[in-house]
C-alpha cells in the first residue's frame, strides 16, 4: 500500500511538473524576468505593483504655464544624489480618463524640493506591467477634506535624455530562442502527461 501511495505521489508530481508547463515555466522563470530587468534598467525603479516613492509639491508656474509638481530623488542611479522635478500640464490634469498626457516637462531641482515640508501627497513611479516605453506616476491621498489622485504614463526615453542614459542592448531577445525547445518537450511529453493527468484526476476533488 506504502509502495503504492509512493508511485501516485511520483505520477501526480511529474503529471504537475509536465502538463504542458514546460513552456510555461521557461517563460515565468526565464523570460518574464529578463524581460522585466530590462524594462527596469538602468531606472531605480520597480516593475508593476512595487514603486520608487516621491512627493507631489502641489501646483507650480513654469515659463509662463501652470504645472502640478513632483519630485523624485534617485530615479536614476548617480555618483551622488540627484533630484528630478516632473510637471504635468495643469489643465492636462484635469482629465482622470488622460492616462498619456502631453506637455510633460521633466527640469532638474534640488534636495530642498525634496523636503517633507513640501510634500502635499504621496506620488510613486513605477514601470507598467511588460512595458519598456513608459514610467507610470501616481498619486492619490486625501488630505484637508481635499482629495489629490494623478495617475498618468509618461515616455521613459525623456528620463533617459534628461539624464543623458541609454538603455542596455534588450539580452533578453535571445531567451525566445528557448521556446522551439520547450514546446517540443511539451508535445514529446505529451503521452506521458496526459497519462499522469487521468490517473492524478480522481485523487484531486
Amino acid at each position: 500500500m506504502k509502495k503504492l501511495f509512493l508511485i501516485l505521489v511520483a505520477v501526480i508530481f511529474v503529471a504537475f511538473v509536465l502538463s504542458g508547463c514546460c513552456t510555461a515555466y521557461y517563460e515565468n522563470e526565464i523570460v518574464t524576468p529578463a524581460h522585466k530587468s530590462y524594462c527596469q534598467s538602468p531606472f531605480n525603479v520597480y516593475y508593476s505593483g512595487d514603486s520608487t516613492d516621491g512627493h507631489y509639491i502641489g501646483l507650480e508656474s513654469y515659463e509662463g504655464a501652470d504645472y502640478e509638481a513632483f519630485v523624485f530623488k534617485n530615479l536614476i542611479e548617480t555618483d551622488e544624489d540627484n533630484y528630478i522635478k516632473i510637471l504635468l500640464p495643469h489643465e492636462e490634469a484635469q482629465s482622470e480618463e488622460n492616462e498619456y498626457p502631453n506637455g510633460i516637462r521633466i527640469i532638474a531641482c534640488t534636495e530642498e524640493d525634496f523636503a517633507e515640508e513640501k510634500m502635499i501627497a504621496p506620488a510613486t513611479i513605477y514601470v507598467p506591467h511588460r512595458d519598456s516605453k513608459y514610467l507610470r506616476l501616481q498619486a492619490v491621498h486625501n488630505k484637508e477634506q481635499h482629495e489629490y489622485k494623478f495617475a498618468f504614463n509618461f515616455p521613459a526615453k525623456d528620463v533617459l535624455s534628461f539624464y543623458k542614459k541609454k538603455r542596455p542592448f534588450p539580452a533578453y531577445i535571445f531567451c525566445y530562442l528557448g521556446y522551439p525547445f520547450t514546446i517540443s518537450l511539451d508535445i514529446i511529453t505529451l503521452p506521458l502527461q496526459i497519462l499522469g493527468l487521468l490517473i492524478a484526476a480522481p485523487y484531486m476533488g
